[in-house]
Order: structure tokens, then sequence, then C-alpha cells
């Protein structure tokens, strides 16, 4: 079973097809990628920006198929490359718990991959972590869970264990790994294993976490090519890494972005560090907007002036009594969508127009139905980099609800 929507599934499918993978064969240098697959649609939407308007060169499992046999084998030699310069971490809890993302992990540091591809003795691949939520923590039944490792029905489990064994015998003479009793066959690889080793190799990897508090792109790909090396990018013919944005085509290609955390954030403690990125409070964010946004002709024909909420969310209507726009402002995101109070009917209606009218709006949309509620959402969200002026948030949550408004009435 599927653990993305039908509406995700095709925003996969849209952004995978466009992003360009590079490959040990290519002859260009490039950054590997790893990351838990339930993360694949959050992964996707920032390699994709990275990749086709930063012109990042990246590899990663494009044709993921759960229990790939040959998946080791490609993970090692596309890691081993020469041309790998550098291993990009999208860390989340189901990372932390990743026989998988563990293995990966390891034979970054292992002799067997930088002796392919280095000058310099114990000159380890570069890890550059994206943080999707803070650093960890687990209850105790997390930790007492079972990663799969020791599971004989997967496919290529002879293939992992002998990887895991080989990697892990390694890395504890060198850092002192004593998580893991390799030489008992039965033994259970845990949660709490799994998490324990990848945090030793982090800090063993001397992640330098200062540099990766800036979360807007340009700021990222600088820290890329700082620590790992320029040359990962595609140069353009003035010699300056890919610079050019479409800002309308990559609307459309990357949708909605369901997100609540700042991506480029590396916290130093379990606590996640607050950046302020709106500088508006709660209590004048929406009266700050209808200012702006009832200057505009467009906007003031189609919506009606009310009184500003105090709080993070303000409903507008669209004059019918069946649905109504809603609007919330989070912390790091604003979300836009068509709120339907008590009508499920209307949803699956505007349901079986999915793909028409995605196509109009120009949005991957989040449909939300739940069978225990009564109420159902069709949502857009976009989140907001650093350094993002009100003004331009008021731009994008001004446009969206002119958008939404337009498309679904005539479906209504």
């Amino acid at each position: 079973m599927s653990k993305f929507s039908e509406s995700e599934e095709r925003i996969i499918n849209k952004l995978n097809g466009e992003v360009i993978t590079t490959d040990k064969n290519s002859g260009e240098p490039y950054v590997f990628i790893s990351y838990k697959s339930d993360d694949r649609l959050i992964m996707l939407k920032i390699i994709h920006k990275l990749n086709t308007v930063y012109g990042l060169r990246v590899y990663y499992d494009k044709e993921f198929a759960v229990n790939n046999e040959l998946w080791v084998e490609q993970m090692e030699d596309n890691m081993s490359s020469a041309k790998c310069y550098g291993m990009l971490l999208f860390l989340s809890k189901k990372y932390f718990m990743s026989y998988a993302a563990c293995m990966e992990m390891m034979h970054s540091q292992t002799s067997h991959c930088f002796m392919k591809r280095r000058k310099q003795e114990n000159e380890y691949l570069p890890l550059v972590p994206v943080n999707l939520v803070p650093w960890p923590i687990f209850s105790d039944d997390e930790l007492d869970k079972d990663t799969g490792l020791q599971h004989d029905n997967i496919m290529n489990v002879n293939a992992e264990k002998e990887a895991f064994i080989n990697y892990y015998e390694e890395l504890s003479k060198r850092i002192g790994l004593n998580y893991y009793r390799t030489s008992k066959k039965s033994c259970r690889f845990t949660v709490k294993d799994c998490s324990s080793i990848i945090k030793s190799v982090y800090d063993f990897a001397n992640i330098n976490e200062n540099r990766y508090y800036e979360s807007t792109f340009e700021s990222f790909c600088n820290t890329l090519a700082e620590n790992i090396h320029n040359s990962v990018y595609k140069i353009d013919e003035k010699g300056d890494r890919n610079s050019v944005f479409d800002e309308d085509k990559y609307r459309k290609a990357i949708g909605s972005f369901h997100s609540n955390t700042n991506v480029f954030e590396k916290n130093k403690s379990d606590i996640a560090v607050e950046q302020p990125v709106i500088e508006s409070d709660d209590s004048s964010f929406w009266s700050d907007f209808m200012d702006y946004a009832f200057k505009y002709d467009e906007f003031s024909a189609e919506f009606r002036k009310r009184n500003p909420s105090k709080d993070r969310t303000m409903n507008f209507s669209i004059g019918t009594a069946r649905c109504r726009i809603n609007a919330v402002r989070g912390k790091r995101t604003l979300s836009c969508g068509i709120q339907i109070p008590n009508d499920k009917e209307l949803f699956n209606k505007l349901y079986a127009q999915m793909e028409a009218i995605e196509e109009q709006t120009g949005f991957g949309i989040n449909w939300k139905s739940e069978k225990e509620r009564k109420s159902s959402c069709i949502e857009v969200s976009h989140i907001i980099e650093a350094g993002e002026t009100l003004e331009e948030q008021f731009e994008w949550l001004k446009n969206t609800m002119l958008i939404m408004k337009k498309v679904i009435t005539e479906y209504l």
C-alpha cells in the first residue's frame, strides 16, 4: 500500500520525471541523496528546485522499488565513485529508524568509499544535513521496535546483512561502535541500535552545525559549494551556477509544500531553535493582509472586506454556503484552501475533477477528506523562506485566493 495519496503520487511522478540524475558513469561530479522513502515527496520538492533551478547534480534511487535486490550494490557503486563529492542527508524521525539509511551513512565513512575517490588518507565523504524535523526523541516502545534488517523474507537479505556487518565492523574499530552484536545472527537490530549508530556516524563526520542555520535556497547552495565543491553544480557560459528561475513554471511543477518546519534548519539540541521569519504578530497579520489585498481592484471585486481575525486562521466567503476560502498562517508556512464544512458529496464531485482543477490552478493540491470528520478541505501550502517579506507573503496569499476561487466556483 502506498504511503502517499493519489494527488501526492502524481506530484512525486511529475517531479521525479523532471529531475535529471547524475550517476557514476556520467563523468561529472554529483551529490548522493540519502533519505527515507516516507520522505520521498518532501525530498523531491527540495531536490527538484536545487536540480532544475540551481543546477545541482544529484544521484538518488530514481526508480525506487521496495525490495530492490540490487540497491546495496547500486548504493555502494554510486557513493564510492570518484565523481561522488558528498552526501545530502534528509534527516527525519523515520530516517533514524531506517536500517537502509543507517547503512548509507556507515558506508559513506568506510575505507571502501574513500579509497576509490580520495587523494588524502582518511578524507571521508562530506555529509550535509537537511533537517526536516528537530533532532528526534524516541519513547522506550519506539526504541525497542525492530527495523527489519534480520527479516529473512526480504529478497536481498543476505546482501544487506553482509554489507551491514562489513561497514559496522570497520567503523566499530575506528570510532568505537558498540551498539550491535554482529556475531549473533538472531540478534535483533532495533531502533535504539539504528539511531545510536546514525548519531555516532554523524558526530564522527564532524559536521559543523553552525553552517546549516541559513534557510534560503541560495544560502544553502553556497554552503554546499563551500563544504563539498562548486563543481557539483552545472556552470553556465558566464562561469556562474544556474540562476534562471521561472517562477510560473516552478509553481506548476512543485505544487503544495506541506511542512511546518524550516527544512534547512539544524538544531543543536532536542528543542527546535525558532527563527522568526514573519514580522507581523498574530493580532495584526490579517489586518495588515487585508489592507494590502484590498488595494487591488481584482481582489476587492471578488471578496468582501470583513473584520480581521486575531488568530492564525481566517475565512473568506466565495458566494456560497457550501464552502469557503480558509487561509492559515503558520510559523513557517502559509496555506490557502477551500473548506467544505459538511458536504462530502461536494468534495467527491470536486475530487472527480482533480486533474482538471490542478491543471487550471497550476497547483499540486492536498485533498483532505476523512470518514470520521464531517469537514473536508482542498489545500495549497507555501513555505516561508528566511528573508521573505510580509509583502511577498501577502502577494502569494492574495493570488492563491483569487486562483482558487475562480477555478473552484466553475465546478460548483
